[in-house]
């Protein structure tokens, strides 16, 4: 299964090179890492860049770059050794969304290994109508100009 995340610039950590737990942390509301189901954004939207922006920038996220990161439930269970099952479940989010998914049985410690292994170029950058890999250098910019999660 493809999912999506939005990924903050602001949980990048300079020193390290790599992100925060928060980058792949339960939400203390449903428990579960709040995601969008790839397949269904591209059969609902013209884009991931318009999906996210419809459903996912709040007042909080008001001059960040639109970021966002694919991936699997595989890879998740790979990076942080992880052999029970991972739920997920289908849950429109807040906003309307019909694409959100909950990635449930998460414990803290997969989603720090999990969010250790988001390299910067697995990212992408929502720009002016186009879409681009990140770096790290972006992220280290975008970090000096934002500020602490």
């Amino acid at each position: 299964m493809q999912l999506v995340r939005k990924i903050s610039p602001r949980w990048w950590l300079r020193g390290n090179q790599k992100f925060d737990l928060i980058a792949f942390k339960a939400s203390t509301s449903d428990k579960g890492v709040s995601s969008v189901s790839l397949p269904c954004i591209l059969d609902c939207s013209a884009d991931i860049c318009a999906h996210l922006r419809r459903y996912y920038l709040s007042e909080k996220s008001v001059g960040e770059p639109l970021v966002y990161w694919i991936y699997s439930l595989d890879r998740v269970r790979e990076v942080a050794g992880i052999t029970s099952e991972i739920e997920v479940s289908e849950e429109e989010s807040t906003t309307g969304d019909i694409c959100h998914r909950s990635v449930l049985n998460i414990e803290k410690r997969h989603s720090k290994k999990v969010a250790g292994s988001i390299r910067p170029e697995d990212c992408y950058f929502c720009d002016s109508g186009t879409v681009r890999p990140c770096t790290a250098s972006d992220f280290n910019a975008w970090k000096s100009q934002l500020g602490p999660a």
